[in-house]
């Protein structure tokens, strides 16, 4: 197998200090690398939504989706849409997490455990428009704390018991990229590449880091569900954790572009 060659993205950000629960800034126009499977010759690909398109499992309800306990999600996005009076919905298992872009920030709903207390929290942190950016939250359960990295930064951060329960709802709602609900509604505008769900804390900013700068690995600690859009082409996304079951790979729904990223 030859070496996993590593992909320039520009990504811009912005500029401030950490406050618990408020906006961190940092400079713009820093480029940052993902990384992309060489070793087959694949050109690293990744998807495209119009807000009306989206991936959603179809194979019904499977416990791997269910996080209750802790979880970090991490993605590369690409938004056209600040979302200012919508909900554009980046990873969704209805009643039980979301993240996504709601009213022009980056929000996060948690489902307590008793599936009574769900409602999208506000971290204040806005995306920038049609820019690669890397986005990370990850829950610490014990601690009832959310915290959120922006291109591999701590740029929120809350404990908070409500908002943050510390433990949820086993759900049988729909698991989507790009949208809510199965799909039904809140979809996203833009792209989107290398989906990560962990069922475990990566509260570091050298976790956060190596989500944002590495393709795989497949086999990490937690990493239930990893989706890198290497398709190219078709109705299916694998997830590509090692010994994932194929009935946790997700299906094409009003067909999303698949997009090619430069090859270095």
């Amino acid at each position: 197998m030859t070496a996993r060659s590593s992909l320039l993205r520009h990504v811009a950000m912005t500029v401030g200090a950490l406050v618990v629960g408020t906006l961190v800034v940092v400079a713009p126009s820093v480029e940052q690398r993902v990384a992309k499977a060489s070793s087959v010759g694949l050109d690293d690909t990744f998807s495209t939504f119009n807000g009306s398109n989206y991936f959603h499992l179809s194979a019904g309800d499977n416990d791997i989706f269910d996080v209750t306990g802790n979880i970090t999600m991490s993605a590369w996005i690409r938004p056209t849409s600040l979302c200012a009076t919508s909900e554009c919905v980046i990873v969704s298992k209805e009643t039980n997490y979301i993240f996504g872009i709601v009213n022009g920030t980056f929000q996060y709903a948690l489902m307590n455990s008793g599936g009574t207390t769900w409602g999208w929290r506000p971290t204040n942190v806005i995306p920038v428009l049609n820019q690669w950016q890397h986005v990370s939250f990850t829950v610490a359960r014990s601690a009832s704390r959310l915290t959120m990295y922006f291109n591999g930064r701590q740029v929120f951060q809350v404990v908070d018991g409500t908002n943050v329960p510390t433990s949820s709802f086993n759900s049988t709602g729909g698991f989507s990229i790009a949208a809510r609900g199965g799909g039904q509604w809140s979809r996203f505008s833009g792209s989107i590449d290398e989906v990560r769900v962990y069922n475990t804390t990566r509260e570091s900013e050298a976790q956060a880091q190596a989500d944002m700068n590495t393709w795989g690995p497949a086999n990490a600690t937690g990493l239930v569900l990893y989706y890198d859009f290497n398709e190219g082409s078709g109705s299916t996304l694998n997830n590509r954790v090692t010994g994932a079951s194929t009935a946790t790979h997700l299906t094409a729904v009003s067909g999303p572009a698949w997009n090619r990223v430069i090859r270095t």
